[in-house]
C-alpha cells in the first residue's frame, strides 16, 4: 500500500531521530573513548586480528623509537583488506585512524605497556618475529598481555560504578540538587575520596610489612652444635624460616615440657651409645622408640620421624 501523509510525515520524523541518535553517540564515543587512542593505543596489540594488531604495534614501536610516523604507516599496501568485527575495511585507514593521536611522550610517559622499557623490549622482539610469541621474550609478553591488556575492567563495568556511586550520594542527600553539583561530587568521591582511602591502605600495608620484617631481622641468630656428629648448625631468621619449622619447634617444646613432669633421668637414655649407625643411635624396631616416646610424650612414629637428639639418644 502506498504511504499516506501521515505515515510520511512518522517516517521523517524517525530518520531525524536516527540521525540525531547517531550524532550523540558519536559525540559520545569521542568524548569517553579518545582515551583508547591515546593512552590505552598500545592495547591493540591484543587485537582479535592478528593482522591490525601486528601493523598498528609495528608502527606503535617506530614512534616509541622517534621515527616517522606517516612513514611507517605508508609501508602498508593501500590495497589490503581485513574483516573488523564482520566488515571488510582497508587496513591503511584503519591503522592510520588508530595511531592518528599516538605520540613518542604517551607512548614512553602513560601507555599501558611500552611505559616499561622491559616490556617494550619484548614487544621489539615480537615485531621482529612477525607477530609470534617466540622464546623466552614471548612468554613474558604473552603473560604481561593476559595481565595488563585483558584484565583490564570494561568500559561498562567502569560506567556501572560511577552508576552506583551516583545511587549513593543521591539517596543520602536527595534529589533537589542540580546535575552539575551531583555530577562534581560523584567525580570528587570517585577519582579524590576513594583514590586517596586505597591508597592510604596500601601504605599502612607496606608500612606494616616493613616493620615486621625489620622487627624479625632484629632477632639474633642461634646456634647449636649436634652432639651426635660434631657439625655447628645455625638456626635461620624469624624472617627467613619456613612455616613448618616454627610448628615443629613447638611441638619440640611441648615434649621437652612433657618429659620434665615425668622426672625421666638421664640413666634410663642408655640405648644412645649401643646403636648400629656409627655407633650414634639404636636400630629401628627394637623398642628403643617406645622407652623414648613414652619419655618425650610422643608416639613412635613420631619419634622415628623427627630424628629427636636428646640426652644421647636418637632414634631414627
Amino acid at each position: 500500500m502506498p504511504c499516506t501523509n501521515g505515515e510520511d510525515s512518522t517516517q521523517a520524523f524517525m530518520d531525524k531521530q536516527a540521525v540525531h541518535f547517531v550524532e550523540t553517540a558519536l559525540e559520545a564515543y569521542g568524548n569517553r573513548m579518545h582515551r583508547w587512542l591515546e593512552d590505552l593505543v598500545d592495547c591493540v596489540i591484543a587485537d582479535p586480528n592478528p593482522i591490525v594488531a601486528f601493523e598498528v604495534t609495528r608502527v606503535l614501536v617506530a614512534v616509541y623509537d622517534g621515527e616517522d610516523k606517516d612513514a611507517a604507516v605508508q609501508l602498508i599496501d593501500g590495497a589490503t583488506v581485513v574483516e573488523v568485527e564482520g566488515q571488510t575495511v582497508n587496513l591503511l585507514e584503519v591503522v592510520a585512524d588508530i595511531t592518528q593521536f599516538v605520540t613518542m611522550e604517551i607512548l614512553h610517559e602513560s601507555s599501558v605497556l611500552f611505559v616499561r622499557s622491559e616490556t617494550a623490549g619484548d614487544i621489539k622482539e615480537w615485531v621482529t618475529n612477525g607477530g609470534n610469541f617466540i622464546g623466552e621474550s614471548g612468554q613474558r609478553l604473552e603473560r604481561t598481555i593476559k595481565t595488563l591488556v585483558y584484565g583490564r575492567p570494561v568500559h561498562s563495568q567502569l560506567g556501572e560504578r560511577m552508576v552506583n556511586i551516583g545511587n549513593r550520594v543521591t539517596q543520602k542527600h536527595g534529589k533537589h540538587e542540580t546535575e552539575v553539583h551531583t555530577a562534581g561530587k560523584v567525580n570528587g568521591l570517585a577519582n579524590g575520596t576513594l583514590v586517596d582511602a586505597r591508597l592510604a591502605a596500601y601504605e599502612y600495608e607496606a608500612l606494616e610489612r616493613a616493620e615486621a620484617m625489620n622487627l624479625a631481622g632484629r632477632m639474633p641468630t642461634k646456634h647449636w652444635r649436634d652432639a651426635a656428629t660434631g657439625f655447628s648448625r645455625t638456626a635461620l631468621g624469624a624472617n627467613r624460616r619456613p612455616r613448618g619449622k616454627g610448628a615443629l619447634g613447638s611441638r619440640h617444646r611441648a615434649c621437652r615440657e612433657s618429659r620434665a613432669g615425668t622426672g625421666v633421668r638421664p640413666e634410663s637414655w642408655r640405648h644412645g651409645a649401643s646403636g648400629t649407625r656409627g655407633g650414634a643411635g639404636c636400630r629401628p624396631g627394637s623398642g628403643c622408640q617406645s622407652e623414648c616416646g613414652e619419655a618425650h610424650g610422643i608416639d613412635d612414629n613420631d619419634s622415628i620421624r623427627h630424628g629427636l637428639l636428646r640426652d644421647g639418644c636418637r632414634c631414627v
